[in-house]
C-alpha cells in the first residue's frame, strides 16, 4: 500500500512539474511573464514605455542590464529560471512587456513560384533585435568616373555595440546605417574606373573570371570605404557612436552595367583587360624563372668544365679528349668511327653532316 501511494505521489509532482514547465513555456513563446532568448538575440523589457532591463544570449559575451552596453567578457545574468528552464522573467503584464517594433530589411529568398534566390524586401513587427547579422544592400544608377551607369549589389555584416542606442537613438537603425554606406559607395564609385571595380569585386569575393581563379584579399579600397564609418570622421562622429552599431565584414555580390549593349561589351572588354593583365603577369613570372634556370645551368657547365682543367692541369692532349667526350654525351651520335684523321659524325635533321 505505502508502494503504491509513493508511485501515486511521484506521478503527481511529474505531472505538475511537466504542467509548469509546458505552461511557462508556452507563455515564454507568447511573451508572457517570461521570455526566451534564442542564441545571438537581443530583447528588451519595457515598462510605461520605458526600457528596464536587456536581456541576451550572445556566445562569450554579456549585456549590461541597464543600458545594453555589448560588453566581450562573458558574465552571467541568467538567473534560476533560465538555469532550469531556459526562460526569462519578464514581469506581469501589462505592466511589464517585451519590446516590439516594426523593421524593415533586404533579405536572400525565393519567393513563391520562383527558382532562384532573389533580393527580397521584408517588413514585419518583430520583438528580438540580432547581435550580428548580414543585410544586403542594391545600388542602383551608380555611375563611375566614366559616367557609366551600375547596379551593385552588396552584403555588409552587422553587430550591435549598444542596443540602447540601436532601438531607441533612431526611429530605424537599419535606414540611417544604409543611407550612410550608399552615400559613401556612390562617392567612391564616382571616382574609380569600371576595371578600378572589376578588379576590387573580384578581390573581395574571390571570383573566378572566365576560368580564372583569383586569390581572395581581406580587404580592398572598397571594404575600407564603407568600413571607415564605423569611426569618427571629419563632420561625421561614426556609426559606433551616432547609432551603437558597427560594420564587420563587407561582401561585393554582383556589379552589372545598365544598359546592355555597348555598355556590356565595355564591361566584358574590362574584364578581358584585367584577365590579360593577370596572365601576363604570369607569363612574365615564369619567364623569369626559366631565364633564371638557363643562368644557373650555365654556371653550373663552367664550373665543371673549370674543374676538369684544374684537374688536369695543364696538359692539353687530355683537355682535347674530355672536350671530344663532352661533345659525344651532348649529341649522341649515330655511329662513331675512331681512326688516325676520322673526326666523329652527328645526324642533324634538316641539314647535312657535321
Amino acid at each position: 500500500m505505502e508502494t503504491f501511494f509513493g508511485f501515486i505521489v511521484a506521478i503527481s509532482v511529474i505531472s505538475v512539474f511537466l504542467i509548469v514547465y509546458f505552461g511557462i513555456y508556452i507563455l515564454a513563446k507568447k511573451n508572457l511573464f517570461f521570455t526566451i532568448v534564442p542564441e545571438g538575440q537581443i530583447k528588451v523589457v519595457m515598462r510605461s514605455g520605458r526600457a528596464v532591463k536587456y536581456l541576451a544570449n550572445i556566445k562569450d559575451h554579456s549585456i549590461e542590464l541597464d543600458n545594453g552596453k555589448i560588453s566581450d567578457t562573458a558574465t552571467d545574468h541568467t538567473g534560476v529560471l533560465n538555469e532550469i528552464l531556459g526562460v526569462y522573467w519578464i514581469g506581469v503584464p501589462p505592466f511589464n512587456q517585451i519590446y516590439t517594433y516594426r523593421f524593415r530589411w533586404n533579405k536572400w529568398d525565393m519567393e513563391e513560384e520562383k527558382t532562384m534566390y532573389d533580393l527580397v524586401k521584408k517588413d514585419e513587427d518583430i520583438s528580438w533585435l540580432l547581435y550580428r547579422a548580414p543585410y544586403a544592400m542594391k545600388m542602383e544608377g551608380v555611375e563611375t568616373k566614366e559616367r557609366i551607369p551600375l547596379n551593385l549589389v552588396f552584403v555588409i555584416t552587422v553587430s550591435v555595440v549598444n542596443a540602447e542606442k540601436v532601438l531607441f537613438k533612431t526611429s530605424n537603425w537599419l535606414t540611417n546605417v544604409t543611407a550612410a554606406v550608399t552615400s559613401a559607395v556612390r562617392d567612391f564609385v564616382g571616382n574609380c574606373n569600371l576595371k578600378d571595380l572589376v578588379s576590387m569585386k573580384t578581390e573581395i569575393s574571390g571570383d573566378d573570371i572566365k576560368g580564372i581563379s583569383f586569390e581572395k584579399k581581406e580587404n580592398s579600397k572598397f571594404v575600407d570605404v564603407i568600413r571607415s564609418l564605423n569611426g569618427k570622421e571629419v563632420g561625421n562622429i561614426g556609426l559606433i557612436e551616432s547609432f551603437g552599431i558597427q560594420i564587420d565584414v563587407v561582401n561585393f555580390q554582383s556589379l552589372e552595367v545598365i544598359d546592355g549593349g555597348t555598355q556590356q561589351k565595355l564591361l566584358e572588354a574590362t574584364q578581358a583587360a584585367y584577365i590579360a593583365d593577370r596572365e601576363s603577369e604570369k607569363i612574365i613570372t615564369i619567364a623569369t624563372a626559366e631565364a633564371n634556370a638557363i643562368k644557373l645551368k650555365g654556371e653550373a657547365t663552367a664550373g665543371a668544365i673549370k674543374a676538369k682543367m684544374d684537374a688536369l692541369g695543364a696538359n692539353s692532349s687530355s683537355v682535347g679528349i674530355i672536350a671530344l667526350s663532352d661533345a659525344i654525351a651532348t649529341a649522341k651520335p649515330s655511329s662513331l668511327i675512331l681512326g688516325t684523321s676520322v673526326m666523329p659524325t652527328t645526324e642533324v635533321k634538316g641539314g647535312g653532316k657535321t
